[in-house]
């Protein structure tokens, strides 16, 4: 893989990096020492993008249900401003893992825009098998009478996470509309191994439906379960769940709503807050692996 660039401001106390993985890793227990005085409110968000959501998320989840033996691990992400240290690393906008040897992607005339990539490097054993390490994520924003709960927006391109010669950051590419348009932030990941509890939806749709969004964590994720499976059409038995990307609006008022701030973002910081928005508002996409070795896509209406 090609080398790590950790000159950055210091990571904080409860981020881990550990020989032989490429992603920073969430420590729980020391997240939940960092943020022991912080407040946990009582109506709690449901999307995770920083610290403080996943660690209400998991405080929530030990309160409220009892995690079965039908559980699916699951690597849920975090995320920081700014390119990531390692390019093949989680991560929404930015500048692709792409080699070098392989063309832009392009559709019916128009330019992919890169949306995001998953991935898999750190998660082998929730995914064996798979074509590549890392699925990068193309959006056609040109193609005329498409739109973003259309299967015919999205490209992807497989890739070793083994590649060394990648595309020079000044050859990106943009379609038009995203040129005349503004760019999303970029926005790297930081893993934590956690669980989906799909088997306990019906139940919990029955007696307690304010805690079924803990069954299924509304986060970029690489294995697991879909957020709000019953939402999701039925997929064909062949399909493989590979994991699912979320857009990205900070929490507001509270410490850590990214893991590379600690301060809170106050209610009227508004270009602050745009800097840490990144990806379309259409609600999750769901990636699913065929059987014929086709990415698919599915859309959560959370």
């Amino acid at each position: 893989m090609t080398s790590y660039d950790w000159n950055s401001p210091p990571l904080p106390p409860f981020v881990r990096r550990t020989d032989g993985r490429l992603h920073g890793e969430i420590d729980l227990d020391e997240l939940a020492r960092t943020l022991r005085d912080a407040p946990i409110r009582g109506e709690v968000r449901t999307r995770i993008v920083g610290p403080h959501d996943l660690h209400v998320f998991e405080q929530r989840r030990c309160q409220r249900i009892v995690r079965s033996a039908a559980a699916i691990p699951a690597d849920y992400f975090v995320f920081a401003s700014g390119g990531a240290p390692h390019r093949a690393m989680t991560k929404l906008g930015g500048v692709p893992f792409l080699p070098a040897s392989m063309p832009w992607p392009q559709r019916g005339g128009t330019v992919g825009d890169f949306y995001a990539q998953l991935s898999f490097v750190d998660s082998t054993d929730l995914l064996p098998s798979l074509p590549g390490d890392v699925l990068l994520v193309f959006r056609f924003h040109d193609l005329p009478d498409v739109t973003s709960w259309h299967e015919e927006l999205y490209g992807f391109v497989w890739v070793d996470s083994t590649e060394r010669r990648l595309i020079d950051p000044a050859d990106a590419q943009r379609s038009q509309t995203c040129a005349d348009g503004d760019t999303w932030a970029t926005m790297h990941g930081y893993r934590v191994r956690t669980f989906d509890d799909p088997s306990q939806l019906d139940l919990l749709h029955a007696t307690r439906i304010d805690d079924v969004n803990l069954l299924t964590g509304e986060a970029t994720k690489v294995g697991g379960a879909p957020n709000d499976c019953q939402s999701i059409p039925t997929v064909p038995a062949d399909y493989r769940f590979l994991g699912q990307l979320t857009s990205v609006w900070p929490t507001v008022g509270v410490p850590f709503p990214v893991v590379d701030r600690e301060a809170p973002l106050g209610p009227h910081d508004f270009a602050a807050r745009e800097r840490l928005c990144s990806g379309p508002g259409c609600g999750i996409t769901c990636l699913y692996l065929d059987g014929h070795g086709q990415v698919r896509v599915c859309f959560s209406d959370s």
